[in-house]
């Protein structure tokens, strides 16, 4: 590669760099602090997760629920795993701290995808070069997505030995309606080409009616409710866990060894008043 070429790509790549949204990154440090399952807790319903994940058919994820059922650190704790074991694209997570917008999740998913993948960071570059405004927010979904992640992917084509995984969360509060709607269906219809890697979609949001309606017939849907008698025991295993620590890291209030703390009607009042919800502890 000449000297001239060089400093074209590498000006592309940092253009990249400076319109991605790093706190959209599931394990950004701008997210702290991070938001995961405790150990022990979600036990059945992320084997479910993990068998769905573990197909080479390309079902896609529904993951609704109330607001404070859990919901994010859930998929932050699949994200985690999905890392781990090498089968990790791109997530794209909101933050209440900052100010995302559509226009920014299509360069965000490529980022993620370079990195995962160096392999199409050339291709992507390419795209780029060619296209002065791809990045742009004006610039068509579609067009980006297929110039930046698509095409890019078709480098991957024989990939095949295990199945990616892709996570948009809180799908609800990232997006307005139309454009929550229309990037389901962008991501679902463009990445469900056999030609491509296998690669899950997870969504995640509250179960609002216009996602509901626009959600693909074919999503595996999982509805959290506070009424499963999973939620209620992991969410009082967190409180009583949770209280412990304050019991015993706090020896100048609780004596040492700490005495008992709080009392089994305190305790069963507190679980009750939590209603299933994360978001009340």
């Amino acid at each position: 590669m000449d000297l001239t070429h060089r400093s074209t790509s590498n000006d592309a790549w940092k253009n990249l760099c400076n319109v991605v949204e790093y706190s959209g990154i599931f394990d950004s440090e701008t997210r702290q602090p991070h938001s995961r399952c405790m150990e022990n807790t979600r036990v059945a319903l992320r084997e479910n997760l993990r068998q769905v994940l573990d197909r080479h058919d390309r079902t896609n994820v529904w993951l609704n629920g109330l607001a404070g059922v859990g919901k994010t650190s859930i998929a932050f704790t699949v994200a985690e795993e999905m890392k781990r074991a090498g089968r990790f694209v791109a997530t794209f997570f909101f933050s209440h701290k900052h100010a995302q917008s559509a226009g920014k999740i299509v360069p965000m998913i490529t980022y993620q995808l370079a990195l995962a993948f160096p392999r199409v960071q050339a291709d992507i570059v390419q795209a780029i070069e060619k296209d002065e405004i791809l990045l742009s927010s004006v610039k068509s979904r579609r067009d980006q997505m297929w110039e930046l992640v698509i095409n890019p992917l078709h480098t991957l084509r024989f990939r095949q030995e295990m199945p990616y995984v892709i996570i948009i969360d809180a799908l609800d509060e990232c997006f307005s309606a139309e454009e929550a709607a229309r990037l389901v269906t962008l991501f679902t219809e463009t990445l469900s080409g056999s030609d491509l890697p296998t690669i899950h979609l997870i969504f995640t949001s509250r179960p609002e009616a216009h996602i509901r309606t626009d959600m693909p017939a074919g999503v595996h849907r999982i509805p959290l409710t506070t009424r499963d008698a999973d939620v209620v025991q992991d969410v009082r295993f967190f409180l009583r866990e949770s209280l412990d620590k304050i019991r015993t890291s706090r020896s100048a209030v609780f004596g040492q060894p700490p005495k008992p703390w709080p009392s089994e009607d305190e305790f069963e009042t507190l679980a009750f008043k939590t209603g299933g919800l994360l978001s009340m502890l």
